[in-house]
C-alpha cells in the first residue's frame, strides 16, 4: 500500500487553561472529548472527493471531579486497518479547544479518530468515517484500431498515450507497449503481452518481439461487464474496481468477440479495461477497441 500523504492546516488552538490538580479520587474518571458542530465544520461520516479539505474542530475537557489536566492530544487516520498518525502533541490543560483543516489526496475510506488522555492515563476517543470518492481520473481512448500481423495497420498498443504503432517504432519504443493485437487461424482475434510465448511465435523477424529491449508482463481477464456497462464507468474508483474484480492473470485472450469487455494490469501497476467494437476477420484484418485507464 502507496504511503498516505495528508495535507494538515492547523486553524488555530484556544483555551489553553492550567489548573492545579484537585486531589486524588478513589476511582479516577476519564476526561471528556468532542467534535464541533455547526456550519463549516465536519463532525460525522462524510463523503468526499479526492483532493478535498474538511474542517475538524475537537474540544477536550479534564474530568471536573478529577481535576487532572489532560496530557496528551492525537489524531488518527485509519486506512485498511493501517493507522497513520497525523497529531501527536503533549499538552498540561484543563481544556483543549482546537481546529484543523485537513485534505483528503487519495480516494479509499478512512476513520478519522481524535483522543484525548489525562494526567491519570485515562483517554477519551471521538471518531466518524471519510469517505473519498475517485473524481475523474480517467482516459479514455475510443476507435483505436489495431491490424492482425499481415495488415498495414498498426498491431502494437501504447495505454500511456494510446498510440498504435508499427512493429519498426514498436521495437523502438518497446518500454511503451502493453500488447499486441493478431488472428490466428485456430485461436482467431487475440489479445497478448509482449512477453507472452505464443505473440513469440507471431511477431518474428527484424522488428519481432525477440529483438525488443522490454516485453512489458500485461495481464487480462475476460470481465463481467456488459458492452454498455463499460460506458457507465466514470471514475477511477469504479475502473479499478472493475478490472481488480476481474483479476487479470493472462498473459493472451483468444477468441475475442465483439461486445467483450476485458480487464488487463499493466507492468506499471495500472489497471484498465478494454471493450471490443469491431473485428474485421483474417490475418490482414483489424480489430476496434475502446480503452478506459486511469489518469
Amino acid at each position: 500500500m502507496k504511503k498516505l500523504n495528508y495535507l494538515l492546516g492547523l486553524m488555530l488552538i484556544t483555551g489553553m487553561i492550567f489548573t492545579s490538580c484537585s486531589k486524588d479520587d478513589d476511582e479516577p474518571l476519564p476526561p471528556s472529548i468532542q467534535f464541533k458542530g455547526g456550519t463549516g465544520y465536519t463532525s460525522a461520516d462524510v463523503t468526499i472527493n479526492e483532493n478535498n479539505t474538511i474542517k475538524v474542530g475537537i474540544i477536550g475537557l479534564a474530568n471536573s471531579t478529577s481535576g487532572k489536566n489532560l496530557t496528551q492530544f492525537t489524531i488518527t487516520l485509519t486506512t485498511n486497518n493501517v493507522p497513520y498518525v497525523l497529531i501527536d502533541s503533549s499538552i498540561n490543560t484543563a481544556t483543549f479547544d482546537a481546529n484543523y483543516l485537513i485534505t483528503f489526496p487519495d480516494e479509499g475510506v478512512t476513520r478519522l479518530s481524535a483522543k484525548v488522555t489525562d494526567k491519570d492515563g485515562l483517554s477519551a476517543e471521538v471518531a466518524f468515517t471519510v469517505t473519498v470518492n475517485g473524481v475523474t481520473g480517467i482516459i479514455d481512448y475510443t476507435d483505436k484500431i489495431l491490424g492482425s500481423y499481415d495488415s498495414n495497420t498498426g498491431s502494437s498498443f501504447a495505454s500511456a498515450d494510446g498510440t498504435v504503432y508499427s512493429m519498426a517504432d514498436a521495437k523502438e519504443n518497446s518500454e511503451k507497449i502493453d500488447w499486441l493485437y493478431y488472428y490466428g487461424a485456430s485461436v482467431h482475434a487475440t489479445i497478448a503481452a509482449p512477453d507472452d510465448d505464443e505473440a513469440a511465435t507471431i511477431f518474428t523477424g527484424v522488428n519481432g518481439l525477440d529483438k525488443w529491449a522490454t516485453l512489458n508482463n500485461t495481464r487480462f481477464a475476460h470481465s463481467p461487464l456488459t458492452a454498455s456497462q463499460f460506458d457507465e464507468i466514470t471514475t477511477k474508483s469504479q475502473l479499478v474496481t472493475a478490472a481488480q474484480g476481474a483479476n487479470p492473470t493472462e498473459s493472451r485472450l483468444n477468441g475475442l468477440q465483439i461486445g467483450d469487455v476485458l480487464a488487463f494490469l499493466t507492468a506499471a501497476g495500472d489497471y484498465g479495461l478494454i471493450r471490443v467494437d469491431d473485428i474485421a476477420t483474417g490475418v490482414a484484418g483489424t480489430i476496434n477497441i475502446s480503452v478506459k485507464i486511469p489518469e
